[in-house]
């Protein structure tokens, strides 16, 4: 008993003690509501713009306070964020719901946008097969044919193509549409027209109406995002400062309104909003600020959190990943107040988990906020595809399919046609229509024949779908329905002041990240500075005689030029800057110094303006402008209307570790080891005749692994074994078995596709194949990948003209097809892998994974469930569990099987380092150059037009003075100019030859000398008739076949140094900087600032390494250097050189050999340069 009362006198204490706790709770949190209400109170009785600047923002520790929701710091955001959206895919739709239940409880409506189009066609006129390759000859022909057009002397060679050919369809608010069809379908250009951003060179008829407003009603461009397929970044800004520019550029819309109303409307009703939902909505209404909140959203929810301090990169920056890339692309655009979303092929380079997330991300907000969205995908995975409402499927321009997605199959059902069972219903609905791929669904009862795209179409109109479309577009739309803030009709965002603001910004950033450049050029400068110090080394330069006269305004010259052309570098930053603009713009002591500061800054104008104008580098690089005509292959447009075997060998990588030396960035966090590990002991075995799939989210290291193993990494530190059926690697040996098809999609612009892949096949396969036997292989390689009808078209470049995205990737894989390789590496050449045997694998090796649905994709499955959240939530280690598994001690056997060459089995060797001999690789890299230089109007017709206008100029302006002596010296100066002039363009020339074709190897760059030789040739014949004629010089054989043939050499050096110093230097910039530096040193020391007499002792020796002067030094004593006639100064002609120059006409056979010697030099060193310097960083 006593035990008993004991114990209830214990419990009774401890109820006691719980109740006082409970009370305790009850009075603390009764405070904190006191303390909170007390806030909500003082933030109403603000002024209306104040309370929309103040929110109460719970605190770590969890104190309230009230903040101003344009200036919270990054902690504060990202703390915010982390309690309203914990993890995207889990929470996204819930925070989204919290948002719209306060905009639903005050009744407050949200706008909704219904596209419509009808009878929607879109043309462009080409030319046809051989006459729309962009030769020299026909672009001067083209240029020629609208003049004769104009005034009916010739018709028009044109033809005209259909790419949508009257269309009609709605794009419905709430509902997520899926627009889906082959590669050339018309997708693209639907999505641009749609956007109002249809390029000007097609023609559009039909209407287009927003809520039923005209396109010409308000602005397109700001009312729909349209997020195209090409990844346009500037690579030296970081993930996070990329979408913070484009959210402050874009700004917040109607969402201030909506928020102020929303605000209003609570007072009134006495409704206290959730403290975090509040300042999260009123931070996001802010807009057109540095560091929104929205940016830190936009990131979370695209899983870039990880990579937002990263660099973007591009060819020569290290940055993020192809799928990162473009998740950013996307972010770029729904970082804004858009209504309308149209997204071309968002899921490019993702794998299928990671575009699922985002495609899912998308829907929420769509099913929630009622935003129209039309998103073209190339190969959705059948998960994905289930999480549309709609789809539009389009083929050979015409709408197949529009409508619910639960009904597309009872339209092809009516039609015959069935999708088999465990095929994705996505490729059934793109292949249904293919001419190749259409009979094996079929399922009618009668005799197969092949249907054609317009039979589908004008079934679908009878189709009840159709009809119900047909009968919704014929009664217009009702204006009065639309809500006042759904379209926009001010052009810009924010005001000019912020969006002056958010450029200046972004370009001081530009110039910090780009420093080493300014820096370089600063350097060059005082350089410059220093050596014109001592070349004119006077205390004070008298002008009293003739000789001084010309040191005194040599000096002047010198000062301008040299700061005018400092400028130069900003050409060719501003155009690989153009097309992030393009994309974007949718949306005496103290006197002379002030003086130089003028001229500086009006040559970096006038350089950015010829880069704007010019648009490419070729024309910005010569003044000028030219654009290509866009060309299609007759099999092409009528498609509108294995002889060789290859042995397989074992790949058998053990233990492969890659390491990279610790970014200084992850140095600062507090990371103390000095290497940064990307591969951790990989091993595996690939073997002949089976088929690997290498699978892993983004950012895996995927490419990282198909780098080190075909050889490509550049830099970092490899460790491990790879051999080759049993041998170790030999690269040499390995490079001519095996073929990579990297993620970019790397092509000469200028050939055609039958001749890129004969150029790869001629130069790779052994040199036993006859040429019969190639042109079949080549043949068999187009038909595997669909060339065919595409055999005669110019890839182009991309995102520019020429080849598609979808046929570029074809051409790439075909390229290294005709090869006939032991071992092909494909680096994400499609999207979407169906890998169920591998799915049960992994279903089986871990208890407590999420089963996988009927139609759910393998692929996107097993890496949802292997990511390091799913093992945190499963607490285990999948690495450790497969190294643990029968399956890795039986792979493991296969790798020390494979590590150990066979019996039979011999190291592989070649008898040559090359397939082909020294001149044949000559003759196919000088063919393939010739056809690259000849279809390259824009350098060629550009170079020959410009070189008449200088030469017009000179001759013109120093009209039949090459031998009047009265005017002293001035006569012999006359041909001085036009080197200056045409010499300095020369060097862009090269520039912008080396540029195009850099990537392409050693082998081919080496022959762009010999190619260049007949160009200059008729450059300098043109340039030396027009001078000599028009300046009157002295007509003997001798005298102009010096002149030419100094010409010639003179421009033929100046494009090799221009290609030099692209190719000794580590990105265009630095050339540019580089080459002016030494223009600028040659200028000094020409002979024309300052003659070789006058300059001092001790930098004469430069004078005789300065190829200009010796090219000054046989000008003029070739023209004058055997002149006796008596000048006004009382001496001869001969003399006067002799005196004033130091020339002698005696010299000339040594002058010419050294200028040759100049050209050959440059020619070996350009030729050295590509061979050993490698400046991509892998």
């Amino acid at each position: 008993m006593e035990k008993k009362g004991e114990l209830q006198r214990m419990g009774s204490l401890r109820q006691q003690h719980e109740n006082a706790l409970s009370i305790s709770k009850k009075q603390t949190l009764q405070a904190a509501n006191d303390e909170e209400a007390l806030m909500w109170a003082s933030l109403e009785r603000l002024p209306t713009y104040a309370r929309m600047r103040t929110g109460i923002l719970t605190l770590t520790e969890g104190e309230q306070r009230e903040v101003d929701v344009n200036r919270l710091a990054f902690i504060e955001r990202k703390a915010l964020l982390d309690r309203l959206l914990r993890t995207a895919e889990e929470d996204h739709e819930r925070f989204l719901m919290k948002l719209r239940d306060r905009i639903d409880r005050v009744g407050i409506d949200l706008p909704l946008v219904e596209v419509r189009f009808q009878n929607l066609k879109v043309d462009a006129e080409i030319y046809v097969g051989t006459r729309g390759l962009p030769t020299l000859f026909n672009s001067v022909i083209n240029s020629l044919e609208p003049i004769g057009n104009a005034f009916r002397i010739i018709p028009s060679k044109k033809r005209q193509m259909r790419i949508l050919d009257g269309i009609s369809g709605i794009v419905r608010p709430r509902r997520m549409t899926l627009l889906l069809g082959p590669p050339g379908a018309g997708k693209t250009t639907l999505l641009q027209v749609l956007a109002g951003e249809l390029d000007s060179g097609l023609k559009m008829s039909g209407e287009i109406t927003y809520n039923g407003h005209g396109m010409d009603e308000f602005v397109a461009q700001r009312t729909a995002a349209y997020i195209s397929q090409y990844d346009t970044h500037l690579g030296e800004m970081t993930v996070r400062e990329t979408l913070a520019f484009s959210a402050r550029c874009q700004g917040a819309g109607t969402r201030y309104d909506m928020i102020t109303e929303l605000a209003r409307r609570e007072k009134e009703a006495n409704i206290q909003p959730d403290p975090d939902i509040d300042v999260f909505m009123k931070a996001i209404g802010a807009g057109g600020k540095k560091d929104g909140i929205v940016t830190d959203y936009v990131l979370k929810i695209l899983g870039l959190e990880n990579c937002a301090e990263t660099q973007v990169g591009n060819q020569m920056i290290r940055g993020i990943s192809g799928g990162e890339k473009k998740r950013l692309t996307t972010g770029e655009m729904i970082v804004g107040p858009a209504q309308v979303f149209l997204m071309d092929e968002i899921s490019t380079g993702l794998d299928s988990s990671t575009t699922y997330k985002m495609v899912n991300c998308i829907r929420h907000y769509n099913h929630i906020f009622g935003t129209t969205t039309l998103i073209s995908l190339l190969q959705p995975s059948p998960e994905t595809f289930l999480l549309f409402d709609d789809i539009i499927l389009i083929s050979e321009g015409h709408i197949v399919y529009q409508g619910p997605r639960d009904f597309v199959l009872h339209f092809f059902h009516s039609m015959g046609f069935q999708c088999p069972l465990r095929k994705a219903l996505a490729d059934f609905l793109q292949e249904v229509t293919s001419l190749k791929d259409q009979q094996q669904y079929w399922a009618g009862k009668a005799t197969y024949r092949y249907v054609p795209v317009r039979e589908f179409a004008d079934a679908f109109r009878s189709f009840h779908i159709g009809k119900a479309i047909e009968e919704e577009l014929a009664v217009p739309f009702d204006k009065e329905k639309s809500h006042p803030a759904a379209l926009t009709t001010s052009r810009y965002g924010v005001s000019r002041m912020e969006l002056f603001k958010a450029c200046f910004d972004r370009q001081l950033l530009l110039m910090k990240r780009n420093m080493l450049i300014y820096i370089f050029k600063a350097c060059e400068l005082a350089l410059l500075t220093v050596v014109a110090m001592t070349v004119f080394f006077r205390t004070k330069m008298h002008h009293r005689s003739v000789p001084d006269g010309a040191v005194y305004m040599g000096a002047l010259f010198l000062a301008c030029v040299t700061v005018m052309f400092n400028g130069l570098a900003e050409l060719g930053m501003t155009i690989f800057n153009l097309p992030v603009f393009y994309k974007q713009r949718q949306n005496r002591m103290l006197k002379q110094f002030l003086l130089l500061i003028a001229v500086n800054q009006m040559a970096s104008a006038l350089f950015r303006l010829i880069a704007g104008i010019g648009r490419d580098l070729t024309t910005a690089m010569t003044y000028a402008y030219g654009k290509g005509q866009p060309t299609i292959s007759e099999e092409a447009l009528r498609d509108k209307h294995t002889y060789l075997t290859g042995e397989g060998s074992s790949l058998p990588p053990t233990d492969i570790k890659y390491s990279v030396d610790m970014p200084q960035k992850m140095k600062a966090q507090g990371e103390t080891a000095d290497r940064l590990v990307l591969l951790k002991g990989l091993s595996g075995s690939f073997r002949p005749g089976v088929l690997t799939a290498l699978m892993g989210v983004t950012g895996a290291g995927k490419t990282t692994l198909m780098d080190v193993l075909s050889g490509r990494k550049t830099g970092g530190y490899i460790e491990g074994t790879i051999k080759v059926s049993g041998y170790p690697k030999n690269q040499e040996t390995f490079a001519r078995v095996s073929a990579y098809c990297e993620q970019i999609d790397i092509h000469s612009p200028f050939v055609t596709v039958y001749e890129s892949l004969l150029f790869s096949a001629w130069l790779r396969l052994p040199a036993e194949v006859d040429a019969e036997t190639r042109k079949t292989f080549i043949e068999e390689v187009m038909e595997l990948v669909e060339l065919t009808s595409l055999r005669g078209s110019i890839v182009g470049t991309a995102g520019v003209n020429g080849l598609s995205t979808e046929q570029r990737k074809r051409l790439t894989i075909a390229v290294e097809l005709v090869a006939n390789p032991s071992i092909i590496f494909m680096d994400e050449p499609t999207s979407g892998l169906d890998a169920r045997a591998a799915a049960i694998v992994m279903r089986t090796a871990v208890k407590g994974v999420k089963k996988m649905s009927d139609s759910y994709n393998p692929a996107t499955w097993m890496m949802e469930v292997t990511e390091s959240s799913q093992e945190e939530a499963l607490r285990v280690d999948f690495h450790q569990i497969y190294k643990d598994s029968v399956l890795y001690q039986r792979n493991m056997a296969i790798v020390k099987k494979l590590s150990a060459p066979p019996a039979s089995c011999t190291e592989l060797h070649f008898p040559t380092k090359y397939s082909q001999p020294f001149l044949m690789q000559l003759l196919v890299c000088m063919w393939k150059q010739y056809l690259s230089y000849w279809r390259n109007p824009s350098y060629n017709v550009i170079r020959f037009v410009f070189t008449c206008v200088i030469a017009l100029f000179f001759g013109t302006v120093f009209w039949r003075k090459g031998q009047k002596w009265s005017c002293r010296i001035l006569g012999p100066l006359v041909p001085l100019g036009s080197i200056y002039d045409l010499g300095h363009s020369s060097f862009g020339l090269g520039w912008v030859l080396i540029v195009g074709e850099f990537w392409i190897g050693p082998g081919v760059g080496s022959f762009q000398v010999g190619i260049e030789i007949p160009y200059n040739l008729i450059q300098s014949v043109i340039f030396s008739f027009i001078v000599y004629i028009l300046c009157d010089y002295k007509w003997t054989a001798s005298k102009f076949v010096w002149f030419w043939f100094l010409m010639f050499l003179t421009f033929l050096y100046h494009t090799l140094y221009g290609m030099v110093s692209v190719a000794m230097s580590p990105n265009f910039h630095i050339a540019a900087v580089v080459a002016s530096g030494f223009y600028s040193l040659w200028n000094i020391f020409s002979g024309f600032l300052i003659p070789r007499p006058r300059i001092p002792i001790w930098w004469r020796w430069f004078y005789w390494t300065c190829p200009i002067a010796w090219t000054l030094y046989g000008l003029l004593v070739s023209q004058y250097g055997d002149v006796e006639d008596v000048l006004d100064i009382g001496m001869t002609v001969k003399q006067f050189l002799r005196s004033y120059y130091g020339f002698r006409h005696s010299f000339l056979p040594v002058v010419a050999v050294v200028i040759m010697t100049f050209t050959v030099f440059f020619a070996l060193l350009f030729g050295y340069a590509l061979k050993k310097l490698n400046w991509q960083k892998r």
